[in-house]
């Protein structure tokens, strides 16, 4: 298993670098794509997610084989009625001769509904795992997503806050110059120190949050920093926008979202359990035959019978049976009819739980729905920030040089341009996330709902 991992990591990063444009030096870059690929090949949760499906398939062949002739080798005995008896009841060993036979035996259902619910019921299993797979996956790529996002965004983070850590070095620099030609108070060089330290202290916080982001990542694609060391993410230049309405997205969910479609798939096997339980009141019909050999000797042919001649060759024959089995329940205490009632409750309590879940998928669309357009709306109005305040930090220093600004008001004006863009990637990558949770609570890909 860990050889076939490491196979599998290597022939990834191969691909990687044979066809990926985006490598450097020193630093991997890596699309979003690409962690997915590789975390196909290297994550658990794929490896899980194989032997559920193998332990749901086997559950169905389990079911479907009771269904089938089974065919045993057995040793049993065999009652054979006396040729005449004065008895009203016959007694066994009295009244019938007890034979041993050893041989094949095999009993085939001809008529039990029940067994056909159940295979039905284990199929309809198989299904739910299917569901469940998927929901698994969905979850890893969207954790791949969330993590390549923060990462992004940790990068982008880090320098911006080393170039604003520089423009309040150049702010201090500045204040504590003026100072000195008594051209600004010692407030201002006060002020402009404890801007320094703050931007110290944002820049180390970014760098941290860096390391972390970036151990998620890895962490999230199934491996280790030693692996592939110096990933980076490729930045995000293009912002997708969602093409579908609210009844729209609504309606791909009942077809595609797997916590509907595992509560759908329960509901019809509680259906199913309920036709099982009331088939406990239908009768059932079996067919037996053997084929083997008999001792006649064994129990109640003559009285000087001894246990030896069950071994003696010439006391065994061969032997050909077959029987007809029915079976009608006359009296179960009550439980047939308990059981169909635990089932009928397990039923209803599927239904109203898919109501339920149905509900809860519509709010949850809707509410990321509304968060999507809140954010549409603000990057716009971040956007328009930013551009403003690079309009600005050009009209102060257009004014500096005519001489109608100072250096600390052209400083400060950068230093703004520097923070709206900050907070323009912010609004960005939340957008971004907020995209990829509606397409995993849809249960689609993020291509399938964008506009292209």
């Amino acid at each position: 298993m860990l050889h076939n991992k490491g196979l599998n990591l290597f022939l990834s990063i191969i691909i990687l670098f044979v066809s990926h444009k985006y490598v450097l030096a020193q630093n991997v870059y890596i699309s979003l794509e690409d962690c997915i690929m590789i975390a196909n090949d290297n994550h658990l949760i794929p490896l899980v997610i194989a032997e559920d499906m193998k332990i749901a398939r086997a559950n169905y062949h389990i079911k479907r084989g009771e269904r089938n002739v089974r065919i045993d080798g057995v040793v049993k005995t065999r009652e054979i009625a006396k040729d005449s008896t004065n008895s009203i009841v016959s007694i066994p060993g009295v009244d019938t001769n007890i034979s041993l036979f050893s041989g094949l035996f095999s009993r085939y259902s001809l008529y039990d509904p029940k067994k056909r619910h159940e295979e039905e019921a284990a199929e309809m299993q198989v299904n739910i795992t299917k569901m469940a797979t998927q929901k698994s996956m969905d979850e890893m790529v969207y954790n791949i997503k969330s993590a390549y996002y923060d990462y992004l965004y940790a990068i982008d983070s880090v320098r911006l806050k080393d170039d604003l850590l520089q423009k309040y070095r150049e702010k201090q620099s500045l204040a504590e110059r003026l100072y000195a030609n008594g051209l600004t108070s010692i407030l201002e060089v006060s002020r402009a120190n404890v801007k320094v330290v703050e931007a110290m202290l944002d820049n180390e916080l970014a760098r941290n949050s860096e390391r972390l982001a970036k151990s998620a990542l890895y962490m999230s694609i199934g491996i280790t920093e030693n692996d592939l060391p110096n990933l980076r993410p490729v930045p995000i230049k293009d912002i997708p926008k969602l093409r579908y309405s609210f009844e729209e997205l609504t309606q791909l969910a009942m077809l595609y979202n797997p916590d509907i479609q595992i509560v759908n798939y329960d509901t019809r096997i509680q259906r199913k359990r309920v036709s099982m339980a009331r088939a406990l009141h239908n009768p059932t019909v079996d067919v037996e035959f053997g084929i083997g050999l008999q001792n006649q000797s064994f129990w109640g042919v003559d009285s000087n019978n001894e246990f030896a001649n069950i071994f003696k060759f010439d006391k065994w024959a061969p032997v050909f049976f077959g029987n007809f089995v029915a079976a009608i329940p006359v009296y179960s205490g009550g439980a047939i009819s308990a059981k169909t009632d635990a089932a009928m409750s397990e039923y209803n309590k599927s239904v109203y739980k898919e109501r339920e879940i149905i509900m809860t998928v519509r709010n949850q669309i809707q509410v990321l729905l509304q968060n999507l357009s809140e954010l549409e709306n603000q990057i716009k109005i971040s956007e328009m920030v930013v551009e403003d305040s690079q309009r600005h930090a050009l009209l102060a220093r257009r004014s500096y040089e005519n001489g109608d600004a100072s250096l600390m008001e052209v400083n400060e004006a950068e230093a703004n341009v520097i923070q709206a863009t900050l907070g323009s990637y912010s609004i960005k990558y939340r957008y971004l996330l907020t995209l990829a949770s509606i397409a995993k609570l849809i249960g689609v890909d993020e291509k399938q709902i964008c506009q292209s």
